[in-house]
């Protein structure tokens, strides 16, 4: 019985330490698995931002090119109306509205011509393309004819004095297009919010979340943290505000998943044991 008794005691001195060692193992490996996933959702956060970011862009030039047609200085502005029409149909815009230095409607492309259209939705972010003198871009709002709709800003210049300001309504759904066409990790979910913190797009349950209020925003233009959703799933979350717009891309990763590494690993040392 003392033999047996010693022999135990052996075998607990030499796996004891084997044990400890393995965990210190696994423990460093899941910190590096752990810095590793930030790592890439910080990464993969900043570059839908960019992309995010681009597709305003890209309105926004196409409605500067606008402002250098010659048909926006005539007395008549049936030329111009019918090139804005043809724009909003090549991009797949809901609309171009043209707006004098004081906000007053001049030309709807959903309008006919000659009926004069109201003033802008979005005297603020009129206001900020006016007076700041450069590209504004709104939240995310329901407008006179159109829902669910962006819209960008461009102040329009003569002899150095904002003249006009154009604006373009960009339905939500294509910034909705945007974030699938990305290609995101199993198990993530990605947001883009406004600068209000209002749903504009998302890759999955878009059509009844779009439009909805956000959780309250993380403190910070950037960062990762691990938060717990509404329904009390855990997930790894990774944030970036875009700079063109100051909207936010959210990126969700179920904690189960970036977890699941660690606890086979401390399953099969203490099933090894």
């Amino acid at each position: 019985m003392r033999l047996r008794s010693h022999l135990i005691a052996l075998v607990l001195a030499a796996l004891v330490p084997v044990l400890g060692f393995s965990a210190l193992v696994i423990r460093d490996n899941a910190r590096l698995q752990l810095a590793a996933t930030e790592r890439g959702m910080r990464e993969t956060a900043h570059a839908v931002a960019a992309t995010v970011d681009k597709e305003l862009e890209v309105a926004i030039t196409a409605l500067q090119a606008l402002a250098e047609s010659e048909h926006l200085d005539a007395a008549d502005l049936r030329v111009f109306h019918a090139l804005c029409q043809r724009m909003v149909r090549a991009q797949g815009w809901r609309s171009i509205l043209l707006v004098d230095a004081e906000a007053q409607g001049l030309m709807h492309t959903s309008l006919a011509m000659g009926t004069r259209p109201p003033p802008t939705s979005r005297p603020e972010a009129f206001l900020l393309a006016r007076d700041g003198r450069r590209p504004a871009v709104s939240n995310l709002f329901d407008g006179v004819r159109h829902q669910r709709i962006v819209a960008v800003y461009v102040p329009i210049f003569r002899d150095n004095v904002v003249r006009f300001v154009l604006a373009a309504g960009l339905p939500a759904a294509k910034f909705g297009e945007v974030l699938r066409a990305q290609q995101f990790g199993a198990g993530t979910v990605a947001v883009l919010q406004d600068r209000d913190n209002v749903i504009v797009a998302r890759t999955q349950r878009e059509a009844e979340m779009v439009g909805q209020p956000a959780r309250p925003p993380m403190p910070g233009a950037d960062g990762w943290t691990r938060s717990q959703l509404r329904d009390g799933d855990d997930v790894y979350v990774a944030f970036v505000t875009a700079p063109l717009s100051g909207w936010r891309v959210v990126l969700t990763t179920p904690a189960a998943m970036v977890d699941a590494p660690l606890r086979r690993a401390l399953w099969q040392l203490l099933g090894g044991a």
